[in-house]
């Protein structure tokens, strides 16, 4: 069953635009299944792939704001080692998904 939304920002700081970020956390039989998206400039699929490799690379964010794409690489070794799975799905001009489910520790 999918929860409210937990988070919702639309702030003229973080997009230039007008485009907003938010998550939902939904709880599952075993496990917890979080997603993120925001309405961003996304990415191409060139950069997309270096990430879902384990290349850690960057480009300018909405505010031409320059990143290190360490935060991805942080969050990925985390949930693997939590025995979770990662998946990011992104297009250009459209924004970007991130999909995390870790299993429930007892």
């Amino acid at each position: 069953d999918a929860c409210e939304p937990f988070f919702l920002l639309s702030r003229q700081d973080y997009f230039s635009f007008g485009g907003e970020f938010y998550g939902i956390a939904e709880q599952k039989k075993g496990f917890t299944r979080i997603k993120i998206q925001d309405t961003g400039v996304g990415m191409d699929p060139a950069t997309l792939n270096s990430l879902r490799s384990g290349i850690s690379t960057s480009q300018r964010g909405t505010s031409g704001e320059q990143g290190t794409g360490l935060g991805w690489q942080i969050i990925r070794e985390l949930v693997e080692t939590w025995k979770g799975d990662i998946s990011i799905h992104s297009q250009e001009g459209q924004g970007t998904r991130i999909e995390i489910s870790l299993p429930h520790m007892v």
